[in-house]
């Protein structure tokens, strides 16, 4: 890992964020106003070069306990994504393992095809019947 010495402990890059976000199965990187954007069948992750820091699409739930167990790493975004789970990591300040969970925890959402999601088994197709004639 390429974690940079600082603040008296180690570090993570923009660099190496990316990195574990483009080497997760099924993700693919574009472009999202500026930012690294990763995405699998929505985005899980953006990557801020220029601010240090990743924002991550957790559940309200994880964002809660990553706030508790890092708050100097994980803040809550300022807006009604942020009340969605929309996270921000400052890499300045994050446990890298933390990190790495709650990389994998947005992963794992995106991964799910929302198209699946909650849905039961289809249904076998059944024959229609004609209209009635009036007459």
């Amino acid at each position: 890992m390429a974690w940079v010495s600082g603040l008296g402990r180690d570090m993570m890059t923009t660099r190496e964020a990316a990195r574990m976000a483009a080497g997760l199965p099924g993700a693919r990187m574009r472009d999202h106003f500026g930012s690294d954007a990763f995405y699998v069948h929505q985005i899980f992750a953006t990557v801020w070069h220029d601010l240090n820091a990743v924002n991550l699409n957790l559940i309200p739930e994880e964002q809660r306990r990553f706030l508790l167990v890092d708050g100097e790493g994980f803040s809550q975004i300022p807006n009604a994504w942020g009340r969605r789970g929309w996270t921000r990591v400052n890499l300045d300040f994050v446990d890298p393992e933390q990190f790495k969970e709650a990389l994998r925890c947005a992963w794992a959402h995106s991964a799910r095809d929302p198209r699946r999601a909650g849905k039961a088994q289809p249904r076998a197709k059944t024959k229609k019947k004609g209209r009635r004639q009036t007459t």
